[in-house]
């Protein structure tokens, strides 16, 4: 499926009509779905969710002023009109978190952090283990499209696409066509399969324990993902998706069949040059733009579209919108900003308490302690860490944080 900007086409749900307004059951936290846009390189925050206009010594944009939009604060501009559209339409189901610390300035600890919680190795992001507590059956948990992605308990949860498609030239054997070894008829590959569950049963019915059983366990449940998958993927485009748009029809695809609990996607920005921003910060204006527009066509599209349980689909979808860190508040000599610690995520659809913009930076272009049930700032409240956010995302798909996050608390203020 291609998905372009004010063209949808959604081919999972031609035919059917939208269930009518509670007739279908609230979703569940564990059958919610959540869609992950990663804005690698790091954006400007002062430019858009957290412009601090106190200080004097900070260089804010020319133009920019501030603006509330139901109940969002942002910093506006007239070189941004779908940024307003996007909050006049959607601000009562969007949650802006401001002031998250990264803890880093280096690009790929500052992934691993947003994602993780975590600068070391050895945690599964968010995503992944989201994928491991997904519905038995699910046979794309976590889809990986693009973006970062880290494993460590559940490594079999998160599916690869591949760069160039590799995962749907698996599934239907034509890897086999550019490779030396000797292609296989169908009913070799079949009755190899067999032997293989056959052979896997057996190993297990010998008995055994601890990390040999669970891997032969993991393994079966592998075999027979890959069998089912490979007849569900010829209603399921799994080719490379290499444009943001075909990423976000992808994941929306993935979810609408039902095979697909979680995916990730990439904007890079419309010159694909990332949020770098280190020369020309007006770039970062350009990228914004876009986002935005992509963000209002694809909430719209969630909504036109019906889910496996007959739902909307934006009923049963949750969209995170993140960066792994934030700009400086002053320009460099090239006229761009270097990295700052601080970044912004917005958490938009399913279960998100909307129409709020929490927290925020200081004068000092810091992050703001803020109480984690209301949402206010306070100075007796909690420095919001990457942790936070995702000890929130976790809540939001029915897992308890505390299972793989030391103390620290989802932002319950965000979850409606």
């Amino acid at each position: 499926m291609t998905f372009t900007r004010r063209r949808f086409l959604a081919v999972g749900s031609a035919g059917l009509l939208l269930p009518a307004p509670g007739l279908a059951a609230p979703v569940t936290a564990q059958e919610r779905r959540f869609l992950f846009v990663f804005c690698n390189g790091g954006w400007d925050v002062g430019m858009l969710f957290s412009p601090v206009f106190s200080n004097s010594a900070i260089d804010v944009e020319p133009g920019l002023e501030p603006a509330e939009v139901g109940g969002i604060t942002y910093g506006r501009h007239d070189d941004r009109p779908m940024v307003d559209a996007f909050f006049a339409e959607y601000a009562s189901r969007t949650c802006v978190i401001n002031g998250l610390e990264a803890r880093s300035i280096v690009h790929d600890k500052c992934n691993q952090l947003i994602m993780t919680g975590a600068a070391s190795a050895g945690r599964d992001d968010w995503g992944t283990i989201l994928g491991a507590h997904a519905s038995s059956g699910t046979l794309l948990p976590y889809l990986h499209i693009d973006g970062p992605l880290y494993t460590a308990q559940y490594p079999q949860f998160a599916i690869r696409l591949g760069s160039n498609g590799q995962l749907s030239a698996l599934l239907s054997g034509s890897a086999l066509q550019e490779s030396d070894l000797i292609a296989q008829t169908s009913l070799t590959d079949t009755a190899e399969q067999d032997f293989l569950q056959q052979q896997a049963a057996a190993l297990l019915e010998m008995g055994g324990s601890g990390q040999d059983a669970a891997w032969l366990a993991t393994y079966q449940d592998t075999l027979s993902q890959t069998n089912a998958l490979q007849m569900e993927s010829g209603q399921l485009d799994l080719a490379a998706a290499t444009t943001f748009p075909e990423q976000l029809g992808l994941a929306m695809d993935a979810m609408q069949q039902g095979v697909c609990r979680c995916a990730i996607t990439r904007y890079g920005g419309p010159f694909g040059q990332s949020w770098d921003s280190h020369t020309l910060n007006e770039l970062q204006s350009l990228h914004f733009e876009e986002l935005f527009d992509y963000l209002t066509d694809l909430m719209g599209e969630l909504d036109q579209r019906v889910g496996a349980s007959n739902r909307r689909l934006s009923d049963e979808v949750t969209v995170v919108v993140i960066s792994e860190m934030g700009r400086h508040p002053t320009l460099n000599f090239n006229g761009g900003r270097d990295h700052w610690t601080f970044t912004s995520a917005m958490l938009i659809g399913s279960g998100v308490a909307g129409g709020q913009s929490i927290g925020g930076l200081s004068s000092d272009f810091m992050g703001e302690p803020i109480d984690l049930s209301s949402g206010e700032r306070t100075d007796a409240g909690i420095d919001l860490q990457a942790g936070h956010l995702g000890a929130t995302i976790l809540a939001l798909g029915g897992v308890d944080p505390a299972e793989y996050l030391d103390d620290l608390e989802p932002i319950m203020a965000a979850l409606s």
